[in-house]
């Protein structure tokens, strides 16, 4: 079972896709992990819009990805 991470304890490998919760828009899905931007490090997360990548700056924690549910045979 996946779990929320407090971001400041542990932050997922660089350029890896999550799920994140902001303050600002509570749960994004399948949200791109960026460690650096123009040499600037922080909290970067980008989901993608209609009009573009939107960057999240403020999010608080994180969970990684659940694998899709198994065909059944």
């Amino acid at each position: 079972m996946n779990e929320w991470i407090d971001i400041v304890k542990l932050t997922p490998p660089n350029n890896q896709n999550a799920d994140v919760w902001s303050k600002s828009y509570g749960r994004c899905t399948d949200c791109r992990y960026v460690r650096n931007i123009g040499g600037k490090r922080g909290n970067n997360f980008f989901i993608s819009t209609r009009a573009g990548p939107t960057c999240i700056r403020d999010a608080t924690h994180w969970m990684r990805i659940p694998e899709p549910p198994k065909k059944e045979e």
